[in-house]
Order: C-alpha cells, then sequence, then structure tokens
C-alpha cells in the first residue's frame, strides 16, 4: 500500500513538472511571437507599392502560433494577427515547411502576392481571397489555385501553442487562417483597399 502512494506522489510530481515545462515553454514562444508583433511596426517601411494595407506572413514562427500579421499603413498599426497553416507538400511537416512554385507541389510559396477580389473555392461554396503571385518564386500561385481562406485549426484564441496539422484539407498550399482575421481581409478587400502580402522564411 505504501509503494502504491509513493508510486502515486512521484507521478503527481512528474505530471506537475511536465505540466510547468509547457507552461513555460508555451509562454516563451508566446513572448517570441510577441516581440514579433511589436517589430511589425518597422514593416510599415517594407510597403513596396504605396499599399493601403500590408499583410507579413513570417513562416519561420512556428505554425502553432500567430505569423500572419495584417498592418494598416496609413494608420500605423497592427489590425490582427493569425495562425496560418503551410503547405502539405514536399515532406513539409509542422516545425518545417517546404517551399515550392512547382505545380501540383501542395507546398507553399514565398514572395509577393496582391490580393485580388473575394471569390468562392471551386472546388466547395467557401469564401476565399484571390492572389496574384509577383514573385519569380510564386508566380503559378493563381494558376495552382492558391487563395487565402480559413481553417478551423487556426481559430483564435483557444488553439495558440497548438500545432496546425498539415494536411491536404487544411493547405495544399494556400494561405490557411483564422476566420476572424479572414472577415477582416473580405471586408477590406470588398472597400478596394489596395492590400499586398509578403511571405517569408528565415532560416533558423
Amino acid at each position: 500500500m505504501k509503494a502504491k502512494v509513493k508510486f502515486i506522489g512521484y507521478a503527481l510530481i512528474v505530471i506537475i513538472i511536465v505540466l510547468f515545462g509547457l507552461n513555460y515553454f508555451r509562454s516563451g514562444m508566446n513572448e517570441k511571437t510577441a516581440d514579433k508583433a511589436e517589430v511589425i511596426s518597422k514593416f510599415h517601411n517594407k510597403a513596396k507599392y504605396g499599399e493601403d494595407i500590408s499583410v507579413f506572413v513570417d513562416f519561420s514562427i512556428s505554425n502553432a502560433y500567430p505569423r500572419f500579421f495584417v498592418y494598416d499603413n496609413r494608420n500605423d498599426s497592427l489590425l490582427s494577427s493569425s495562425k496560418c497553416a503551410h503547405g502539405c507538400g514536399g515532406g513539409s511537416t509542422e516545425d518545417k515547411p517546404v517551399f515550392s512554385n512547382t505545380p501540383g507541389s501542395m507546398c507553399s510559396s514565398l514572395g509577393t502576392y496582391r490580393l485580388r477580389c473575394v471569390d468562392k473555392l471551386h472546388t466547395i461554396p467557401f469564401p476565399c481571397i484571390r492572389i496574384d503571385g509577383l514573385s519569380s518564386t510564386n508566380s503559378n500561385a493563381a494558376a495552382r489555385g492558391i487563395v487565402i481562406h480559413e481553417a478551423p485549426f487556426a481559430a483564435d484564441p483557444i488553439s495558440i501553442g497548438v500545432p496546425m496539422p498539415v494536411t491536404k484539407y487544411i493547405s495544399e498550399g494556400c494561405f490557411s487562417i483564422s476566420h476572424e482575421t479572414f472577415t477582416l481581409l473580405c471586408d477590406l478587400v470588398n472597400k478596394n483597399k489596395s492590400i499586398y502580402l509578403y511571405a517569408n522564411y528565415e532560416e533558423q
């Protein structure tokens, strides 16, 4: 009986240590993400086309945390941030995305995009935002059907710290984001705001 009580005591200690460890890890990641959000104000000067709104996607941030930032250049303010999925192709994992501009690759593409219009996906009647790739690294985006759409696993803030599954059902290269951020972007596009998106990745 004493041995059983002792075992349960040790088990509880291990569980507490693990929970504190996870909380510390998640707090650290959230702090890192918050730092990214604070630095986003510097991106105001990086708007290449004098656009009203810039969207900055930092794929070097884990997909468990916000890495899709909507920035208002006119008012110098961050409007929204969201988790964002990356494509499932090329051997991509939750922590390591693989990028490609090749049709059929199911990979995300880096570079500059212009947001064109709010539309419906061809396969299912869900809304999306059509985008045009303006860089050599994403020139096939429109032909590949790469768009911005919402995804349930990107819901904020409930899922912060939980990695998004890397699957074709969430992203075959599309920017899959939270409902809140997607709704905001749709509203801005429908108001004829000039919006460009910059997707980058920095090796850790």
